[in-house]
């Protein structure tokens, strides 16, 4: 049909365009000498395919590419960029979502003494959202990654750097450790309160998106990212025969469940749903 994709369909596809990348690794020239990139991704952000498109085309500029996806956890991370005789790395993170992940693994290279290059449809859709969560910069598309690259390998490493937004994490680290019970909590009130539509691993997989969407968004302060994922939402739920009055119902029930400490998230949602209902274009 039209417009929609199967998941066999998909998979075949990932498994063509798999093929045609290892064909082209096979011919890839010799690195160049001192270009060396790591390149990751936030913890859970299991599609590799993107990555792996990112790495070929570096390695076709001359790159000697370290590859880490999917992402490994932040701490291991740290552990063995301090092994690494370079000093620059990259960070793709394509889900809003997965941006508090994204900031930890910056974080990690910073402390590593890396120069960190931020790039995906997360960042890009926010101009400077990349610098405002640690990273040296953000780059639109690999050309520009690559000049980026290029100009830090001729200067010397940074050294090891404290970590960033740390202060505003404190107010926000309880909500992200108490995810699962969040999510659960919320979900009885969706269903019982608010009357959403909505259940089992369908209700879970949506409240704890919108919830980590919502600590991303108070972590940057900024507000967008929650609502354009909200706006997403709705279309999809219409789409998908689905009162749409079902995305505001969700927030509302995250926000009678958070933490004492949460004051920053419950802004953030609380100006969400007061918005009226249009798309909001990122900034």
């Amino acid at each position: 049909m039209y417009g929609k994709v199967t998941v066999a369909q998909e998979q075949r596809v990932t498994a063509i365009t798999e093929a045609v990348i290892q064909t082209l690794l096979s011919d890839s020239p010799t690195p160049r000498a001192n270009a060396r990139v790591l390149l990751t991704g936030p913890e859970g952000e299991w599609h590799v395919l993107p990555s792996r498109m990112v790495a070929l085309v570096l390695r076709q500029l001359g790159w000697d590419v370290l590859q880490l996806t999917p992402a490994i956890p932040p701490e291991d991370l740290l552990t063995l960029a301090r092994t690494e005789h370079g000093h620059v790395a990259g960070i793709s993170c394509s889900l809003p979502g997965n941006l508090v992940p994204a900031w930890q693994s910056i974080t990690a290279l910073r402390q590593a003494g890396f120069r960190v290059l931020a790039g995906g449809r997360a960042f890009v859709a926010y101009p400077g959202l990349a610098q405002s969560l640690g990273a040296d910069a953000g780059a639109h598309d690999l050309l520009q990654a690559h000049e980026v690259l290029l100009e830090w390998v001729t200067q010397p490493a940074p050294g090891p750097r404290p970590p960033t937004l740390q202060r505003r994490w404190e107010g926000l680290e309880s909500t992200w450790a108490a995810t699962e019970r969040i999510v659960a909590d919320a979900g009885v009130l969706a269903v019982d309160i608010e009357g959403v539509a909505l259940a089992g691993e369908v209700l879970r997989q949506d409240l704890t998106l919108m919830l980590t969407t919502a600590v991303a968004a108070a972590l940057a302060q900024r507000a967008a990212i929650l609502a354009d994922h909200f706006a997403w939402y709705e279309d999809l739920l219409s789409v998908g025969g689905v009162d749409p009055g079902s995305a505001p119902a969700l927030l509302r029930a995250l926000s009678r469940v958070l933490p004492a400490d949460a004051d920053d998230i419950r802004d953030v949602i609380a100006e969400v749903v007061s918005r009226p209902r249009a798309r909001q274009s990122p900034a």
